[in-house]
């Protein structure tokens, strides 16, 4: 995890980043996930919340409980909002963003590649799983989002539509930090993810959750798909009459958290973003186009 910077940041040296290829960062992740669920003592739990929340700002008013009546740092972690903290905007026709983050790279895509960053490309294809749940997307609007410790961390829908398809995509767990995401190629599309698809009236609409050293379990509320799912191989669901959603729906959320990519379908959507700006979910980040799709 880690926030991002705008424009052409000065990158330190990559080899602290060759030092985790000699850490196991699966069972690295799963320790810190096990401690992160664990249930402590209240006083020791109190003050792991206290602690927490004063180490990463969290806002301890938006928060639907008080930060010390989370049971675990997970619980504090994955914590709903006041009802009132995220309105969506008011103009129906606005594409909303479906977390709070920072904005990474965001743009139209090349075809199959979209921006990494600056100087750094990777697969629309390679980042979905490909085949016929790919296709739409060649050429089609990117917004990467990047979700720092003291974010919301549950992710909700950008539009209107239903859930068509799900994927989860195992792979590494390199950070997402800009380090990483400056050195190390198709990290997106590398590291271990779940790709959510929705059917709108704008054509398709993709969410990929991405997983990160450190970072937990990705839950979608639809399913019981996950990530960090033993044996690595590729599962996938379709579902044939789709989960209704309406816009700023929730529908999974991060325990301990990374990254979302958004991919859109070509002039389905104008987005109004910069690298490196702050959003909040259910803020207005473009406007969806009349016209649908190309």
């Amino acid at each position: 995890m880690g926030q991002p910077t705008a424009g052409d940041v000065a990158v330190p040296a990559r080899w602290p980043l060759l030092l985790l290829t000699a850490i196991p960062k699966h069972l690295f992740s799963r320790l810190a996930g096990w401690f992160a669920t664990r249930h402590w003592p209240q006083p020791w739990q109190r003050w792991l919340n206290r602690s927490f929340a004063n180490q990463y700002r969290i806002d301890a008013d938006e928060s639907e409980l008080p930060i010390e009546a989370y049971p675990s740092l997970q619980a504090l972690f994955t914590r709903r909002l006041k009802l009132a903290a995220r309105p969506l905007a008011a103009d129906p026709r606005a594409l909303v963003a479906p977390v709070d983050s920072a904005i990474g790279a965001c743009g139209t895509a090349d075809e199959d590649r979209i921006v990494q960053v600056k100087g750094r490309d990777y697969s629309v294809e390679q980042l979905l799983g490909g085949g016929d749940l790919s296709q739409p997307f060649r050429g089609g609007l990117f917004a990467t989002f990047y979700l720092s410790p003291h974010d919301y961390h549950r992710i909700h829908s950008p539009i209107d539509g239903q859930v068509r398809a799900a994927r989860y995509l195992p792979g590494r767990l390199w950070p997402v930090s800009p380090r990483a995401v400056a050195h190390i190629d198709d990290l997106f599309g590398r590291n271990e993810r779940l790709a959510i698809f929705i059917e709108s009236a704008i054509g398709p609409v993709a969410l990929v959750a991405v997983g990160a050293t450190m970072v937990g379990r990705v839950v979608v509320n639809f399913d019981d798909l996950t990530t960090h799912l033993a044996g690595a191989r590729q599962v996938e669901r379709r579902y044939p009459a789709g989960q209704q959603l309406h816009r700023g729906d929730e529908i999974g959320r991060f325990e301990f958290g990374s990254t979302v990519v958004m991919v859109l379908a070509a002039g389905s959507a104008e987005l109004d973003l910069q690298p490196g700006q702050s959003v909040h979910m259910g803020q207005a980040i473009g406007r969806v186009s009349a016209a649908g799709p190309r």
